[in-house]
């Protein structure tokens, strides 16, 4: 592992990373991204994670292994997070119920 620090400059907060010997800074933008990036992560894990719990188990047999499902419903989950007050566990609920409605025909 390597030594990370974090600073407040006047166009934003930066981070300084030095691993073997090697100093890397991120600039603000690339810091943004990286945050951003790992939201995603985060976000996906939790939508897969709980799949199994908020879908019917023949609906979850045929969702799981569903890139495009668990993109969509990872979207929508960070979109109900972001643009309505759900809570945290209600949005995760719902982004994955209501993307399986368009997956799944009755």
């Amino acid at each position: 592992m390597g030594i990370i620090s974090v600073q407040k400059t006047m166009k934003g907060m930066t981070m300084k990373i030095i691993r073997e010997g090697k100093e890397i800074e991120l600039t603000p933008e690339e810091l943004y991204e990286a945050y951003k990036e790992q939201q995603e992560i985060y976000d996906t894990q939790n939508i897969e994670n709980n799949m199994v719990e908020y879908l019917d188990s023949d609906i979850y047999e045929q969702l799981k292994n569903n890139a495009a499902y668990i993109e969509e419903a990872t979207d929508l989950f960070r979109s109900y997070l972001e643009e309505s007050e759900m809570s945290y566990e209600f949005a995760v609920r719902e982004a994955i119920r209501d993307t399986a409605k368009k997956y799944i025909k009755s």
